[in-house]
């Protein structure tokens, strides 16, 4: 699984929204407002993993991005071809 990238979305129409998407996949989840910061982004986060079959309680690390936020697994690790 790659990293999940979350985004805010302001909507007059659909009301806030959080995307999370990873792949070709993405969920949109309301903005949680008994939240704030990354923790909002945390609960779209875990809507993607249940909707991709992973557990909900998989451990993840938070990044800050520019537009958003970037959660990986913590147990994620990179090939690097020399093993």
């Amino acid at each position: 699984m790659d990293a999940i990238i979350t985004k805010y979305h302001a909507s007059n129409v659909k009301g806030a929204r959080i995307s999370a998407s990873v792949s070709t996949r993405r969920v949109y989840v309301p903005y949680p407002y008994e939240f704030d910061g990354w923790r909002c982004h945390a609960v779209a986060a875990r809507a993607l993993l249940k909707a991709v079959g992973l557990p909900e309680d998989t451990k993840l690390i938070v990044g800050e991005m520019k537009n958003g936020y970037v959660f990986v697994r913590e147990n994620w690790s990179i090939s690097t071809g020399s093993e």
